[in-house]
């Protein structure tokens, strides 16, 4: 027997727990960990936060999903959408669809009038088994519908010695003005407000974290460096068999190409995220300066790694391909309509922040 209900303080541990022994699987599988409180890690992620746990006749939690909703930008207009994060499962209920399509049915019902009747998730392109189930659009699951490709680049911090002058506070309005007008012209992209920074919405984030590049007193590049290491962690778990038995001499590859190697098992990664990044007309040289620029200050805060995500149909991710010597990690993202009238955009270019994901 199971029960699916809203969780509380109380489940922390539990769901910690959880998060910590069900990994994303892959050729390199990945736990990510919010400790020491999943809740309060998880405020980042949207301006309205919802978590759902599965449970046993012992009320132990055995299964969970969270839907975070925040004002993004579609088809150029700001739109509350939700998305699906946290999906875990105890093996008890692996491959059983009832406990899958009850979690479903509670993010359905969680939401609210003015949101968009559609949510958004992502899903690794190493996970075949989830792709499978969630593709089928069994009768009683939403329909997943694949929108668009997108990379995750990790890169060393290298030996930048870029230097940029931090945000100063009478920049923050075009600051965030420039963001939203590159933004809007990806859909699901964050529509930003002045007074998010300083916020749970951005924490961590501040003006030495920050950096733009103006051309003629005009921003033309913004970024950020986004360390969330006191209250999100990634680990590497494990490899695919082959990957494990030869990791000793990908690695002597891959350091002969100056990307990435491969952390050994149980190694916490110290990475930060590309944030609040815009690039106008995803100009190259702009772009390649801006992440010499985010390398330094992320060496500044003593981070080995930074994270950036982007569409990979977009310019930019044929450049960060070509040039930044990165490590890649491939999935997609989809659409999930909980109902046939629901009417997600066609599949333009789109934007997630991947810090909050």
């Amino acid at each position: 027997m199971w029960q699916v209900e809203s969780a509380n303080a109380d489940d922390n541990a539990a769901i910690c727990a959880l998060q910590s022994d069900k990994a994303m699987k892959g050729r390199i599988s990945l736990a990510l960990e919010r400790r020491p409180s999943f809740f309060d890690a998880l405020s980042v992620e949207g301006v309205r936060n919802s978590v759902f746990v599965a449970k046993n006749e012992r009320h132990e939690v055995i299964g969970m999903c969270c839907r975070s909703v925040r004002p993004v930008w579609v088809d150029g207009e700001v739109c509350a959408l939700g998305y699906l994060g946290s999906l875990r499962v105890h093996g008890c209920l692996k491959g059983r669809i009832k406990p899958l399509a009850a979690g479903f049915r509670a993010c359905r019902d969680d939401h609210q009038a003015q949101e968009l009747p559609y949510d958004i998730t992502s899903i690794l392109s190493d996970n075949r088994e989830a792709r499978r189930l969630l593709e089928r659009n069994l009768s009683h699951l939403p329909k997943y519908r694949a929108v668009a490709p997108f990379k995750t680049f990790v890169m060393t911090t290298g030996k930048s010695r870029c230097k940029g002058a931090k945000l100063q506070p009478e920049e923050l309005p075009r600051f965030i003005s420039f963001i939203n007008q590159t933004n809007r012209r990806f859909d699901f992209a964050p529509a930003w407000q002045e007074s998010d920074f300083g916020s749970h919405l951005l924490k961590g984030v501040d003006a030495e974290s920050c950096t733009m590049i103006e051309d003629g007193g005009v921003p033309v590049a913004t970024g950020a460096v986004w360390d969330q290491r006191a209250f999100k962690q990634t680990t590497v778990t494990g490899y695919a068999p082959l990957v494990a038995r030869f990791r000793g001499f990908i690695n002597l590859g891959l350091t002969v190409a100056g990307k990435p190697t491969l952390p050994s098992a149980g190694r916490q990664l110290n990475l930060g995220y590309v944030s609040l990044l815009a690039v106008q007309d995803e100009n190259e040289d702009v772009f390649m300066e801006m992440i010499s620029r985010l390398k330094a200050i992320a060496r500044r805060k003593g981070l080995q790694y930074l994270v950036l995500g982007l569409d990979a149909r977009r310019a930019l991710a044929q450049v960060a391909a070509k040039r930044l010597h990165a490590r890649t990690i491939e999935s997609h993202i989809y659409t999930v309509a909980y109902e046939p009238s629901a009417n997600p955009p066609a599949s333009g270019l789109v934007h997630l922040e991947v810090a909050t994901l």
